[in-house]
């Protein structure tokens, strides 16, 4: 009896190993890559929310907790960005 010879399964799982590989590394720039995006758009928000509540009148924040603002717009900025998940 003959060994049995497994060399025509070299190539397809070479290209499987390749394929997987390409799979993860795709996968793990594409999360960084949201994750970036979803920073840069918190950012700009804050800093577009901040410039707004600057240009209130007082009498806003005399009917309204400044903590209980600062609460909202950090929950949903946060919510939001969340919501682009990858």
């Amino acid at each position: 009896m003959g060994l049995l010879s497994f060399s025509f399964l070299i190539k397809p799982v070479s290209l499987l190993g390749i394929i997987v590989c390409q799979y993860f590394a795709l996968s793990y720039f594409t999360r960084i890559y949201i994750s970036n995006i979803r920073r840069e758009v918190a950012q700009s928000l804050r800093v577009k929310l901040s410039r707004k509540f600057t240009k209130l009148p007082m009498s806003f924040f005399d009917t309204n907790q400044v903590g209980d603002i600062l609460s909202k717009l950090t929950t949903d900025i946060e919510k939001g960005c969340r919501s682009y998940r990858f």
